[in-house]
């Protein structure tokens, strides 16, 4: 393989939209559903407790072991939802449960990206699509069989400011490495589409259907996007 990619369901999302933009690609896929591509770090809570967050950082490990071995990768694909690491929740951290710290979680996460490079390879961070909370897969469907009317777009300035933490996190990124943007596609100063070119980008109330995924993958190129320096 050429290409890893890595990370929860939102990097799982990707690997179509990179099939596409080049059929050929040499990928390989190692996610995990809700644990983010982060070592050393993991999300805990009632739903997912301390025993689940001590597999999740023994999986982020096991991948940094498998690209040792794996010298042939030349690129990383990251991407998670990251919210997990924010808000009410708590992190496992060198076998201690702490607060959610944004502080934290920008350091863990720079350290993985460094390390990398480190190891030669080339980092590439997709942020998650844009989102408003609802469930715009069912809106989109509902409009489509129903020939319901309902505006299933996403008001830009309310996903600005829902997402602020999040945002405000990727741009601290990217001072140092690539984030790729979907919005950049998908949004304008008003609105951002979820359905492009007749196409339903999203299959629930982030995740891109597979449809969307190659959609985009071919618009944006992908491929180009990931291997560019």
């Amino acid at each position: 393989p050429e290409i890893l990619i890595w990370g929860g369901s939102y990097a799982m999302h990707l690997v179509k939209g990179v099939l596409v933009s080049k059929p050929d690609a040499k990928i390989i896929q190692i996610t995990k559903s809700i644990c983010g591509p982060i070592v050393g770090l993991a999300r805990v809570n009632s739903k997912y407790p301390q025993a689940w967050a001590e597999d999740c950082v023994q999986f982020n490990d096991s991948v940094i072991e498998w690209l040792r071995d794996n010298p042939s990768v030349r690129h990383v694909v990251l991407s998670s939802l990251f919210l997990q690491y924010f808000g009410e929740n708590r992190l496992l951290v060198d076998n201690e449960i702490i607060p959610a710290d944004k502080s934290v979680v920008l350091s863990y996460f720079e350290v993985t990206l460094k390390m990398l490079l480190d190891m030669g390879v080339n980092p590439i961070v997709f942020a998650p699509p844009p989102a408003n909370g609802e469930d715009i897969g069912h809106c989109l469907t509902l409009n489509a069989i129903y020939g319901n009317d309902i505006d299933c777009d996403i008001d830009f300035a309310k996903y600005e400011q829902d997402r602020k933490e999040l945002l405000q996190f990727l741009e601290i990124v990217e001072q140092k490495y690539r984030v790729i943007r979907v919005s950049d596609v998908l949004c304008d100063d008003v609105y951002c589409d979820t359905e492009l070119d007749g196409v339903f980008i999203y299959r629930d109330s982030g995740h891109f259907s597979i449809f969307g995924s190659e959609h985009l993958g071919k618009k944006m190129d992908f491929y180009k996007i990931i291997t560019s320096k």
